[in-house]
């Protein structure tokens, strides 16, 4: 079709195997709803970024902040759908894009993404599923002026590094040292370190933000 144009990823096929491979050493063989929920969370963690850099808060109004956000949580998003189309046996060896970007630029894109997330878990990634969502992903970020293809790689091979057999924190990059976020605490072995309390502070932040946004808004 004159309006497609086929982006080659040449590596792709062997970074989807490897990605492939790694959660089967750290997770087993997760099954499609749980890795099309990987994609879903992945989803938000993106409309989180970007709803933030909208409304300036939560340090978002730091633009490269944002933009290094932004572009994790794209390659956070492609790496679950490649494992989910794993899981279904689809290889993914490119992703065609439109010749031309669609009427709406970002705001048209992030829609179709976000749709098509839950689409994803609906479906869990049949059909043409996860190809078209790789191809909004790449056409969103082009849209953002940031490179799919570099943040994808760049991010999947962090992410290969982690152990989390060995590290249920953090999977052992030191991204959260001894801190369980969900019930933000530090573990016993180092409550008074600096950078536990520095999260609990981070956490406790980001509550109070919440609740003044909510405040102002009913009243």
């Amino acid at each position: 079709m004159a309006d497609i144009r086929s982006i080659e990823l040449i590596e792709l096929g062997d970074l989807q195997s490897r990605l492939y491979d790694w959660q089967i050493d750290n997770f087993g063989a997760m099954d499609s709803f749980n890795l099309a929920l990987g994609v879903y969370e992945e989803t938000g963690e993106l409309a989180h970024a970007v709803l933030k850099r909208s409304q300036g808060i939560r340090g978002y109004d730091d633009l490269g902040k944002a933009a290094d956000a932004i572009a994790d949580a794209l390659a956070d998003a492609a790496i679950y759908a490649l494992n989910l189309a794993s899981s279904r046996g689809h290889n993914i060896r490119s992703i065609a894009l439109r010749e031309k970007p669609r009427q709406g630029g970002a705001e048209y894109y992030l829609t179709e993404i976000t749709g098509r997330a839950a689409s994803i878990v609906e479906y869990r990634g049949g059909g043409s599923l996860i190809p078209v969502f790789l191809a909004d992903l790449a056409e969103y970020a082009e849209s953002e002026n940031i490179d799919f293809k570099e943040a994808l790689f760049t991010t999947a091979e962090k992410v290969m590094q982690r152990d989390w057999n060995k590290n249920k924190t953090d999977g052992g990059d030191g991204s959260r040292p001894c801190f369980d976020e969900d019930r933000a605490i530090v573990c016993p072995q180092c409550v008074n370190a600096e950078h536990g309390v520095r999260r609990i502070q981070d956490v406790v932040g980001d509550v109070l933000g919440d609740m003044r946004e909510a405040m102002k808004q009913d009243g």
